[in-house]
């Protein structure tokens, strides 16, 4: 699964370029109606979370930045 800031279609054009789409089980990518739903915002990770039918307490997460930790924890990941 691939939690991001980017938009949706940039990420799965770049997984579809790279042979990678296979290996992800979901996109949840930038929603567009109101940035103040980007990281660190954990809308994002409660959507992907619904999404793959898991409980946040069995997921990990894995970011680079500061609003990835914070998104993290807000979501109890």
């Amino acid at each position: 699964m691939i939690v991001s800031n980017n938009a949706d279609d940039a990420i799965t054009r770049y997984l579809d370029r790279e042979g990678l789409t296979d290996l992800v089980q979901h996109v949840e990518g930038r929603d567009g109606e109101d940035p103040a739903f980007m990281k660190p915002n954990p809308r994002s990770l409660h959507r992907a979370i619904q999404a793959i039918a898991a409980h946040p307490q069995d997921c990990i997460f894995v970011g680079d930045s500061e609003s990835d930790a914070v998104a993290a924890c807000t979501a109890d990941v």
